[in-house]
């Protein structure tokens, strides 16, 4: 019994120092067991907070051509997409026929006009009355206002563009019967265009100091173009809480129309010497945000303040310029672990 109680003791004990040697040699594998994580050094540099939004290109400058006069439209010399000069003559509505007419009123106010100065000779004779006299001259302002109307519808039977731009549409064909106020053709003017956007009230004051805006087109992927910012409205609207900010857009080449829609970026608040950071090196913990931060090949977790930032880069604020901070494997490391830089 007593050899069987000895031997039972004795395989207990090298099981137990058996145990105890593997858990030792488990501790050293995991001492000796390195993650391998990527690295990127924070940087100086500018980063500004943005602002986007979006809106749709109107033309800065643009007219409504209307008839001022009826009749038939008998020439009709441009057609859509036709670039045009203020001045130039777009249409003509019976112009011959109201050349009669002003004519026809000529003649008249011309023989009014004489027929009066021979009644004031008479009348300095006394050979007539004072009311003779009277009814003459008012028949002559009367037909000198009547000359005046004719020599407008005149003018305005030939129809002339009023700004510089393109026919963007015509209304009419040659042959139409066109009435006073009856639209004729829309010009604008592709050269300045306009785009309004919507800006939350909570940006307002920021973007006050803003200098301009880059815009982007989906008809034109992987181009750039940058707008001023012209004025920002006084009034909020509020329905939407936002107010109306305008910026103007050059198009001296001619790529931008009227109604395209814009994606709008806004730079503000620039901090000249922001300490950056890749944004995937940020880990998000309870609602703040902590890095891994590499120290003579030891990860250690700190915390960070978030500032400005763009879609890769972001300020944080609690890291020195130089240090390397975890851009990749950060998921899989404890705080004090050891790690392998692989990439940085």
């Amino acid at each position: 019994m007593n050899r069987t109680v000895i031997a039972v003791a004795l395989a207990t004990l090298l099981a137990a120092c058996s145990n105890g040697e593997a858990k030792v040699d488990e501790k050293k594998k995991e001492e000796a067991v390195l993650v391998p994580v990527s690295v990127a050094a924070v940087k100086v540099a500018p980063m500004a907070a943005h602002f986007e939004s979006h809106g749709v290109l109107t033309a800065e400058h643009e007219a409504k051509v209307v008839a001022r006069v009826s009749g038939l439209v008998e020439s009709l010399d441009i057609e859509e997409g036709d670039d045009v000069k203020a001045g130039q003559v777009l249409a003509s509505v019976e112009p011959d026929r109201y050349q009669l007419e002003r004519d026809r009123i000529n003649a008249q106010t011309q023989s009014v006009a004489q027929e009066l100065e021979r009644t004031q000779n008479l009348y300095g004779k006394k050979l007539v009355s004072a009311d003779t006299l009277d009814k003459l001259k008012l028949q002559l302002a009367a037909l000198k206002a009547q000359l005046g109307m004719a020599e407008l519808d005149l003018k305005y039977a030939t129809v002339k563009a009023p700004i510089s731009g393109t026919i963007s549409r015509r209304y009419i064909k040659t042959g139409n019967l066109v009435n006073p106020d009856q639209p004729l053709f829309d010009i604008v003017q592709h050269q300045d265009l306009r785009l309004d956007v919507p800006v939350p009230e909570q940006y307002l004051a920021a973007l006050k100091q803003a200098q301009g805006a880059n815009c982007s087109f989906a008809a034109l992927p992987g181009k750039t173009f940058k707008a001023r910012i012209t004025r920002l409205s006084p009034v909020v609207d509020p329905t939407t809480g936002t107010a109306r900010l305008t910026l103007n857009l050059p198009n001296g080449d001619g790529q931008l129309m009227p109604g395209m829609f814009a994606n709008v970026q806004i730079s503000y608040d620039l901090h000249p010497s922001a300490h950056l950071i890749p944004r995937q090196a940020l880990i998000n913990q309870s609602g703040g945000y902590k890095v891994f931060v590499i120290q003579d090949g030891i990860a250690k977790l700190k915390p960070v303040t978030l500032g400005n930032g763009d879609r890769d880069w972001v300020e944080v604020k609690g890291l020195d310029a130089g240090e390397q901070v975890v851009t990749l494997g950060q998921h899989h490391l404890k705080d004090e672990a050891k790690v392998e830089v692989i990439a940085g």
